[in-house]
């Protein structure tokens, strides 16, 4: 059972200093981070996603220390503003992603057409992303996202933009 424990994590920044975070959860919990804006949520989402290295504190898995290797290959993460190519169309953008994450087989293949499916975006694969509505490349973003099937999913704001039975795709999709 993989078990996820954050200790005092904490960052510094210019205008605010996220201070001693701590929780923990288990395989399959969700949690929510609820506060205002410009409080350090994206801040502490990146810290778990190890994209900004926190100043003080620990990430362990099942009580061992984190090593980078698990951010790199464990940790799937949607952050609220995800920069892919809006001048390619949806199927070269999945191509260029499957590529470059080496998830070029058949398995991710059938995951990723019954996602296109799901999510409504199988008849826009020749559409360019900047041509897609928000909320649309929002479930864009959440599809490639969840490609490679890590163990640990963080989004941050994944609903923004969706419609409630998009909300209820997704919210079935981020607990598997």
């Amino acid at each position: 059972m993989e078990h996820y424990e954050i200790v005092q994590l904490s960052k510094h920044l210019t205008d605010f200093y996220l201070a001693n975070i701590s929780f923990s959860a288990n395989k399959g919990d969700i949690i929510g981070l609820i506060g205002k804006n410009g409080v350090g949520k994206t801040t502490l989402l990146n810290a778990l996603a190890g994209i900004e290295r926190a100043d003080f504190g620990q990430i362990l898995v099942d009580g061992k220390v984190a090593k980078r290797t698990f951010f790199t290959t464990e940790v799937d993460y949607l952050p609220d503003k995800l920069d892919l190519y809006d001048y390619l169309t949806l199927q070269e953008n999945i191509d260029f992603v499957l590529k470059v994450r080496e998830l070029e087989n058949d398995e991710t293949k059938r995951y990723l057409a019954e996602l296109l499916v799901e999510l409504e975006l199988a008849d826009q694969l020749k559409t360019r992303l900047k041509d897609l509505s928000k909320g649309m490349r929002q479930k864009f973003n959440f599809i490639v996202t969840i490609l490679h099937r890590s163990k640990l999913l963080l989004l941050d704001e994944p609903f923004d933009g969706l419609d409630p039975k998009q909300i209820m795709v997704l919210k079935n999709y981020s607990g598997n």
